[in-house]
């Protein structure tokens, strides 16, 4: 479905279901991580990180990361 959005306008977030894994080097423990995903409802650029938790602080770091990425918030 093709959805129009005004550039700059909106951000999508969330993380995906399935998740990564690595494999720590020291311990040799394979570690499961969270998929986050930001998408620019315009022009479809996509920032993706990986984090070891959903909880609150991750999540927000996520958003700060992808801000920075996208080179900072729109001002009207």
């Amino acid at each position: 479905m093709h959805q129009e959005h005004k550039s700059g306008d909106k951000m999508f977030v969330d993380y995906t279901g399935d998740k990564l894994s690595f494999v720590d080097q020291t311990t040799g423990e394979v570690v499961p991580t969270e998929v986050f995903v930001a998408i620019l409802g315009s022009s479809q650029l996509t920032y993706v990180e990986a984090s070891i938790t959903q909880r609150k602080e991750a999540f927000i770091g996520s958003c700060e990361n992808a801000l920075h990425y996208y080179g900072g918030m729109h001002k009207p």
